[in-house]
């Protein structure tokens, strides 16, 4: 899925940073979402979030993998 010359993702450096900062900086309360990118961050509002976007959140080639899936997933029975 991943297209290396397109596509980045979110480094454990950058994750590691916004989970100490959470902790450390007063202006983030209980409960704060924040959404890590790579290279920007964002507290996730309770209402009327828009999703993620920037980059690190998404790749080029999702409807590889879901292709992949339905093709695998072909011929079997299903049942409930």
């Amino acid at each position: 899925m991943l297209d290396e010359s397109k596509d980045v993702w979110v480094t454990p450096e950058e994750v590691a940073d916004a989970m100490v900062e959470l902790v450390e900086n007063k202006d983030y309360v209980g409960g704060t979402i924040l959404e890590v990118g790579h290279g920007h961050r964002r507290v996730v509002p309770q209402f009327n979030n828009l999703g993620p976007s920037g980059a690190g959140h998404a790749v080029s080639n999702v409807g590889v993998a879901i292709d992949d899936v339905w093709d695998k997933l072909k011929g079997k029975a299903w049942t409930g």
